[in-house]
């Protein structure tokens, strides 16, 4: 019972408003310094396939509010980067901004899980791109 209430709090907390965010943090020669030259900013972004009702679905049903967290009462908002590949894969998730250990291991799990994207175009062409999903937990 305990588990559905966190469950059914989480997926009302689950927004997508933010999510999907060019990377304008990263200048040239950071992308040079970690061998990313090939990600740049996008003309049409990645999405996921179903779009963000989609992805707000596949977060609900696969995130586990972590037990820990849930008796220590750690609440907020994981912000997750990742690359989305050419072919659509997810690569090189990392946590940009955590909240606990226990939230910031589940959110990259369920970010690692997801399905192919569509990837990202620039003029035609299908590119590489970083992505940043919030992820929220929340509870009563």
């Amino acid at each position: 019972m305990k588990r559905y209430i966190t469950l059914l709090l989480l997926v009302a907390t689950v927004s997508l408003s933010n999510a999907q965010q060019p990377d304008t943090t990263r200048n040239a020669s950071d992308k040079a310094a970690t061998g990313d030259t090939s990600i740049v900013s996008e003309e049409d972004p990645a999405t996921f396939p179903g779009g963000d009702k989609a992805l707000k679905s596949f977060l609900s049903n696969n995130l586990i509010y972590p037990k820990k967290a849930i008796k220590k009462g750690i609440q907020g908002t994981v912000l997750v980067e990742f690359v989305v590949e050419k072919d659509g894969s997810i690569s090189k998730v990392i946590v940009k901004r955590g909240v606990s250990r226990e939230l910031d291991s589940e959110a990259v799990r369920v970010v690692s899980l997801m399905p192919k994207w569509i990837p990202a175009t620039i003029k035609g062409e299908i590119v590489r791109s970083y992505y940043r999903l919030p992820v929220h937990f929340a509870l009563q």
